[in-house]
């Protein structure tokens, strides 16, 4: 396809592009033919980008100009220059998109891709910890902590150091408090001691309304972790920013082991993602080269930590750091873009850009009111199946994108009422049961051993312990942690093995540990879809489908998903970073899903219903900060369609409301 690119001067001044060095030729296990098609499928732009050399650079890539392709043609053309695979790191912020680097590195790479530094934020800090677990003390890293199992934690620990709020209706708000507390702490890289410190001293701005009994869960919450060897997600960012900076000897190792340090979406990265990459990084003439790929204007995760201001004030995180840029839009029409490019403008703390987006004479805009939520749906339908009929496109190829999961299931409802076949793209979360039991027992297979996993393969599918018999197991673990403090690290699977195998169980015990026995010699060798295979063995299969509880029906989606990422990263990888996944796998119909979730992906036509005062921006979102983020949000939306834009708004929950002010700000209507 030809593009007959226009400059878009809403996006303001050019900035210059340094001129590059040629690179040198390599010896290096790189498929060179790959590299250079790779290579000559980019731009001139985007090919000067992607071979630039500089100690540090901030990639500036806009919506749909291809900084994906540029950062993993960067990896490979730095390997296939003479730079080791292994002295090369890539990072991105979500797994989805850290399987996409994957993807698209893997072709030019000969041999075995596993060990590549290749994934997540989180994903390269895990496997640090796992290079340092002696240092750590953590032997068995084998278990993430999903919310759900903190939870769990936090609340036996509020009762075992007699926390004020146990048992009573504030429990639950300040089992909330104390997760939230202890993740700021992590963030702030304070340790249970620090933390109570800091309290102590009254220099608490980042834990207000945190008490001393609260910290002091902490405290013990640590404890128990490192009993059994656990950690949690803000752990994977934590430990080993803290060895580094605390451990002169390892600094040393890490501060020297890559030459150049890639980061695709830098804009969603958290002060604290970005701390752990500036120690692997280094400092002086040893430290590595530094690039990231990132578009302030498509910051939208303020919410879980993200900070556009490191991406507006790269050049002061990154000494003499060039600014590149690329402006090729190849998805978004001009007459769609224009309005996406107004909008963004009003958000005046961002950097300067230039753009340039092909015309195209059939790209539709439309902006449709109606006087209630069922005229708008009925509209927004009657306009998609138009511009299917118009575009000859297929449903697959049209998204219906929402500010919140409740006018998802809404729109899904009605188009279903309507016999239109949708995709709801939403979350499998881990905590029904069968799901969460599959999972303890999958775990069997690896040297994960704490009181979460036993207590939940001790009922389901089976009740092999009643209550007592697990507290009296508790209190006997607990009674050898107490004999031996600094022994060899027990967990109560191992105690329960260990037992039987001295004669020492009853008979349900017994029942427990020879099906442990059993599940682990099954998943010796496991099947190609271990998942489902363990749940028609354990009899999990079965039991969903007799019981009568609706999340217990969500099982046959993980099964087929969760069995997917075995296929595409391996059991023990899935196991490490399962914590939910898209229902959306596989399915046809059209696309229904957040404004968030649709970061990332284009399709053909897009709706974008619900844009009122009070729905977009939310009426919870009132400070400038939070304005400019929702509107950051309102730019990703309006720049995923290649060709049909719908946006719609009506009166909701039975009054009428203005439209959004981001419609008049995005000249969709005029004010």
């Amino acid at each position: 396809m030809q593009f007959d690119f226009e400059d878009d001067d809403s996006f303001n001044e050019t900035l210059a592009i340094a001129t590059t060095n040629d690179p040198k030729p390599s010896g290096n296990s790189v498929d060179r033919q790959v590299v250079e098609r790779m290579l000559a499928e980019l731009s001139d732009e985007q090919r000067e980008a992607a071979i630039k050399t500089t100690r540090n650079a901030l990639l500036l890539a806009p919506a749909g100009t291809g900084k994906t392709r540029v950062m993993t043609t960067r990896f490979v053309h730095l390997a296939s220059s003479g730079v080791p695979v292994e002295r090369l790191l890539m990072c991105t912020f979500t797994n989805a998109a850290a399987n996409e680097l994957l993807d698209r590195v893997t072709p030019a790479i000969y041999g075995d891709c596993d060990n590549l530094w290749v994934g997540t934020t989180h994903a390269i800090g895990l496997r640090i910890i796992r290079e340092h677990a002696a240092e750590l003390n953590l032997f068995n890293v084998d278990t993430i902590m999903d919310r759900q199992q903190q939870e769990e934690v936090v609340t036996k620990l509020m009762y075992s150091t007699e926390h004020p709020m146990a048992g009573t209706p504030n429990q639950k708000p300040t089992i909330d408090r104390i997760l939230d507390f202890i993740e700021e702490a992590k963030n702030a890289m304070k340790s249970p001691e620090e933390a109570v410190d800091a309290i102590d001293a009254g220099d608490v701005d980042w834990a207000r309304g945190v008490s001393f009994e609260d910290a002091r869960v902490y405290t013990e919450y640590e404890r128990f972790k490192l009993a059994y060897c656990m950690i949690d997600y803000n752990d994977m960012l934590y430990l080993p920013t803290r060895l580094i900076e605390t451990n002169e000897e390892i600094a040393e190792t890490w501060r020297g082991m890559f030459a150049h340090v890639l980061v695709d979406e830098y804009q969603d990265l958290s002060r604290s993602q970005i701390r752990l990459l500036k120690n692997i990084v280094g400092t002086g003439n040893d430290a590595a080269c530094f690039y990231a790929a990132a578009d302030d204007d498509q910051s939208i995760y303020g919410w879980r930590g993200s900070d556009v201001r490191a991406t507006i004030d790269f050049q002061r995180y990154w000494n003499e750091a060039d600014i590149l840029q690329i402006r090729d839009n190849y998805r978004t029409p001009k007459a769609i873009f224009s309005h996406a490019s107004r909008l963004i403008r009003h958000n005046t703390d961002r950097h300067a850009k230039n753009i340039r987006t092909a015309r195209d004479p059939d790209a539709l805009v439309r902006s449709l009111q109606k006087q209630d939520e069922a005229a708008e749906k009925q509209a927004v339908l009657e306009n998609i199946l138009e511009g299917c009929r118009r575009f000859d496109i297929p449903f697959e190829r049209v998204a219906i994108l929402c500010r919140s999961n409740r006018m998802c299931q809404e729109f899904a409802s009605f188009f279903a009422a309507k016999d239109v076949p949708v995709n709801l793209h939403e979350s499998i979360r881990l905590s029904a049961e069968p799901i969460r039991a599959l999972v303890n027992w999958m775990q069997i297979s690896t040297k994960a051993d704490n009181p979460l996993m036993y207590e939940q393969i001790a009922i389901y599918p089976e009740v092999y312990l009643p209550e007592a018999a697990m507290i009296d197991h508790a209190a006997r673990l607990q009674k050898r942690h107490n004999k031996q403090p600094n022994g060899p690290k027990i967990g109560p699977i191992a105690m329960l093995l260990e037992m039987h195998g001295r004669g020492k169980t009853t008979s349900g015990s017994a029942a427990l540990a020879e099906k442990i026995v059993e599940v682990r010699a099954f998943l010796e060798n496991p099947p190609s879809a271990p998942f489902a295979a363990l749940a028609d063995h354990l009899g999990i299969t079965e039991k969903v489908a007799n019981s009568t509880r609706s999340e217990d029906h969500q099982l046959p989606a993980f099964l087929r998903l969760a069995d997917e990422m075995v296929g595409q990263i391996g059991l023990t990888k899935t196991l490490a970073s399962l914590t939910q996944l898209d229902l959306n796998a596989g399915k046809d119909g059209i696309n229904i899903t957040t404004m968030h979730g649709a970061k990332g992906l284009e399709f053909d036509i897009v709706a974008l219903p619900g844009w009122e005062e009070g729905e977009f921006p939310n009426a919870t979102r009132r400070n400038p900060n939070d304005i400019s983020e929702e509107r950051r949000l309102a730019y990703v939306a309006l720049t995923r369609p290649k060709k049909m834009l719908i946006v719609s708004w009506s009166g909701r929950d039975g009054r009428q409301r203005r439209p959004s002010r981001f419609l008049t700000e995005a000249g969709i209507i005029q004010s």
